[in-house]
């Protein structure tokens, strides 16, 4: 998808209007939780942009970081699944055809659908945290309930929240000895397993 928007690539699927390639979510302040180290710190930006098309810019400088709190409504409405009862198992098996003849290396099968929720996204963060405890996690208010129209948030629905949780550090950047050191560490394809944990970490 991210290719779409720099390659004059034609598409060989239908793709419905309203999907979106790419969100660009560029947040004024995060809250950083360190579970292992038991430490918590906030990191806020100031920025000025403008949006496509017109001239005049924005900027974060002396906004307030404060509003009204607002009760969690209700945002997307609810949709069947986008792959039908057995697809989801039979793209797995042809997924294991297409590695056997080189044909793929890696893949990521995905069905979506959603449902109405009436917990509010920190609820839904503390229950994902309980039932994966990854130790990356997130939870992004990515429109939040305000009522404004601005054009740059437009693109997402009124009370849309990113949460999620995942065991793989993308990339981390840290200070040490005054040197910035900058870590990836994915873990889909990277390596061929060793025997035990000693052999894989040879191969890293």
């Amino acid at each position: 998808d991210l290719m779409f928007q720099f390659e004059p690539i034609n598409p060989s699927l239908q793709r419905k209007e309203q999907q979106r390639d790419v969100a660009l979510f560029i947040p004024d302040e995060i809250l950083v939780v360190d579970t292992r180290e038991q430490q918590a710190w906030t990191i806020q930006y100031d920025f000025t942009w403008c949006v496509a098309g017109e001239e005049e810019t924005v900027s974060t400088v002396d906004m307030a970081r404060s509003g009204t709190t607002k009760p969690h409504q209700e945002g997307t409405p609810a949709q069947d699944r986008d792959v039908e009862p057995g697809g989801y198992a039979s793209l797995t098996e042809r997924s294991k055809q297409e590695f056997a003849c080189g044909n793929l290396f890696e893949v990521v099968l995905s069905q979506q659908w959603s449902v109405p929720a009436t917990a509010r996204p920190s609820a839904v963060f503390r229950t994902l945290r309980k039932r994966n405890p990854s130790p990356y996690g997130f939870l992004m208010n990515l429109r939040g309930e305000d009522d404004s129209d601005i054009p740059w948030i437009s693109g997402y629905a009124k009370g849309e929240y990113l949460v999620g949780a995942s065991p793989e550090m993308f990339v981390r950047v840290e200070r040490i000895e005054g040197k910035m050191r900058v870590e990836t560490c994915p873990i889909s394809g990277t390596i061929e397993r060793g025997a035990d944990a000693l052999e894989d970490a040879v191969q890293v």
